[in-house]
């Protein structure tokens, strides 16, 4: 599985682990927690785990079988509602108060971008959120994320061997229990994209222009109307998908534009000074930190790697690395104007976007072989 031959393996269990070993430094410094010791210990089990794991063919253990892995994410499921149902929120991180202040505005009738926990996320996230914003349930976001995210591991693996080694990597990396303790909606955000990608695999007819493939590209347009990243996902995708529908990508992009556009309008219409200075765009360009035309650099790169994917494995591994140079991109130059002691410890920096790459790279492990000629095969 982890042979140095296997690039997209390699990278994807050396990223999971480079992210686990920032979330283990970040919160052991703080908490004083023998730093030195918890980091290195955690990278080097990590990494010695998988390289051992990946030597192992694992499908010799017959319980190892698809009914095995359906009641374990059964009983992981339901071991993450109790856990939110009895656990309270740890943490100053301010996501679950950022969605609360935005809807507490809303409804109060004032412009919900003036909240002073400046929410990032663009309305439809807020809009998904209403509903159990009015039963004091915030906690469903990190429910379905897992939940959604363990679904897409069952239908999606190829085998129990891959299906194995993606469930491990899922529960080797801090961020997963992060999103639960500090009720963070990022991981949610990603796999609720990725879920929409699973459904356009199975149910879009590229070639066929119906109310199916409208309703999808609707879909595929309130995902974009959460965060501005989710570009890049697409970019990748929708020419992976439509390489030879460009017509009908382009009908599909201009729905999934209009979508997006009429969710914002209302906001824009309501406070045009307020949107341009405390709006999704002004935040997130604030937040990220990145010159215009680096991002500009990050879109063109995802669009050239969309003409050259050639499996969905491709696609995810390529936008979560990507993602992940953005996010890793924006640090370093934080650091660069804070100092690393300032930016890493005392929330410069936001680590919980990597939450973003996490999905991607572990539906990127994938149990598949190479052939010195022909390269990678099935």
């Amino acid at each position: 599985m982890y042979s140095s031959n296997k690039i997209i393996n390699v990278v994807s269990i050396t990223v999971v682990g480079l992210i686990g070993f920032l979330f283990i430094l970040k919160y052991s410094v703080i908490y004083n927690f023998f730093p030195a010791i918890i980091t290195s210990t955690y990278a080097a089990l990590f990494y010695i785990f998988f390289l051992y794991l990946g030597k192992h063919d694992l499908s010799r253990y017959k319980f190892l079988n698809l009914k095995f892995f359906k009641y374990l994410f059964i009983i992981s499921f339901i071991l993450s509602i109790l856990y939110v149902l009895v656990v309270p929120r740890i943490g100053e991180i301010g996501r679950v108060p950022a969605i609360i202040d935005w809807l507490d505005l809303y409804f109060a009738g004032e412009f919900p971008y003036n909240s002073g926990y400046t929410p990032s996320s663009f309305p439809a996230l807020f809009f998904m959120a209403m509903p159990f914003y009015f039963i004091n349930f915030l906690g469903i976001f990190e429910i379905a994320g897992f939940g959604l995210f363990l679904f897409l591991l069952y239908k999606g693996s190829t085998n129990t061997t891959e299906l194995s080694h993606r469930f491990l990597l899922l529960l080797a990396t801090p961020v997963i229990y992060y999103e639960f303790v500090v009720r963070c909606e990022l991981f949610f955000n990603v796999t609720f994209i990725l879920y929409l990608i699973y459904l356009a695999e199975k149910y879009l007819d590229t070639q066929k222009l119906s109310s199916r493939f409208v309703l999808i590209a609707v879909a595929f347009g309130i995902g974009l109307s959460t965060r501005s990243v989710v570009a890049v996902i697409y970019a990748i995708y929708l020419l992976y998908r439509f390489r030879y529908d460009l017509k009908n990508m382009i009908f599909f992009s201009i729905v999934i534009a209009a979508v997006f556009i009429g969710m914002l309008v209302p906001f824009i219409m309501w406070d045009v000074d307020a949107f341009l200075n405390n709006g999704p765009f002004a935040i997130q360009s604030h937040l990220s930190n990145l010159p215009f035309f680096v991002s500009l650099l990050f879109i063109l790169s995802a669009l050239l790697a969309g003409w050259m994917v050639s499996t969905l494995q491709e696609v995810f591994f390529t936008s979560g690395l990507i993602i992940f140079l953005m996010v890793m991109l924006s640090f370093i130059l934080k650091i660069y104007q804070f100092g690393f002691d300032t930016a890493f410890f005392h929330d410069k920096i936001d680590l919980s976007y990597l939450a973003f790459v996490i999905p991607l790279m572990v539906l990127s492990v994938s149990d598949y072989g190479v052939n010195k000629y022909r390269g990678r095969y099935f």
